[in-house]
């Protein structure tokens, strides 16, 4: 009891882990390779110590763990400290995304206090129309959570591009030969390698995410789709669609703000609590990035030479 009212006294709130109910389809298997909502979970795994010394100091005297933090929960598993103020902000749209990433950390900021996990306090959130759900819901949700890049630049850094801003990037380039063509029909040639080479990108995306989920994270949706099945390259390719289709949001909301200047620029789910797994996601993205630009740039060895 002393060190629930020690943590209740310096936490702005807290936040459990939110599940899933058991992968029923191809579906939920694609959507639970695709990373979409790993953040669902995130109050399971420890973050940081909080920096408030008497939560640390009770923990130590009832020798109890002391209770780990995180930015932010999702609303399905969530709890705030009430101040005059709090409210969702209104800019974000109904279809969620973005909503609880602000409102947890504008609470912390107004109160000078840190969000605790709850690791007991799981809930399980059921699967969207049972299961049958389209990725336009996840697409929607990049609506919102694309506001975040301004009003948390501090959360804000710079990466390569993705493979949907690099397939925009070729495509207007192709669209420009294109139009050139209809005066300088040679150019028909450079729309046609850059058409090819769009195609080339996203194959090299979906094997990129196949090798993936083949050799590296070999555990996740395995008692669905097994280890090396059709099922597993069918999930694996279809969660390559839905991440794809997330970025094309990021995009899109960037470019219909006016935002152009945000584009290869990325939030910060973790908000500086794990720098360390941002390092392991740039880096493993890099690989990815080199392969998608190494057709271009055989060829441009091929023309030099």
């Amino acid at each position: 009891m002393a060190l629930l009212y020690c943590q209740c006294s310096h936490a702005c709130g807290f936040a459990g882990p939110t599940e899933f109910p058991e992968i029923c389809n191809l579906k939920t298997a694609a959507l639970t390779m695709s990373y979409l909502t790993y953040f669902w979970g995130l109050p399971t795994r420890s973050m940081t110590q909080p920096r408030s010394p008497s939560v640390a100091a009770t923990a130590a005297r009832l020798e109890c763990p002391t209770p780990a933090t995180l930015a932010w929960g999702v609303t399905a598993n969530l709890v705030l400290r009430r101040y005059f103020g709090l409210s969702f902000d209104t800019r974000f749209p109904f279809t969620g995304g973005g909503e609880d990433i602000a409102a947890c950390l504008q609470s912390q900021n107004a109160l000078d206090m840190q969000l605790l996990c709850c690791p007991g306090a799981l809930v399980t959130h059921p699967w969207w129309e049972q299961g049958d759900f389209s990725s336009w819901r996840f697409f929607n949700w990049t609506q919102g959570d694309g506001l975040l890049l301004d009003m948390f630049p501090q959360h804000r850094y710079v990466a390569l591009p993705n493979a949907v801003e690099l397939c925009a990037a070729v495509l207007a380039l192709a669209s420009g030969a294109l139009i050139a063509a209809t005066v300088f029909p040679p150019a028909m040639n450079m729309a046609l390698l850059l058409g090819a080479w769009l195609i080339l990108i996203l194959l090299i995306d979906t094997g990129a995410d196949l090798h993936h989920y083949l050799m590296v994270d070999k555990d996740i949706a395995m008692g669905w789709t097994g280890s090396f099945t059709p099922y597993r390259v069918t999930a694996s390719m279809l969660g390559t669609v839905y991440k794809n289709h997330v970025e094309l949001g990021h995009l899109w909301v960037q470019l219909k703000r006016g935002r152009w200047y945000h584009i290869c620029h990325r939030f910060d789910y973790y908000c500086g609590l794990n720098p360390q797994a941002i390092l392991e996601d740039c880096r493993r993205k890099s690989w990815s990035f080199l392969l998608q630009i190494t057709p271009a740039l055989l060829y441009c060895a091929m023309v030099v030479a």
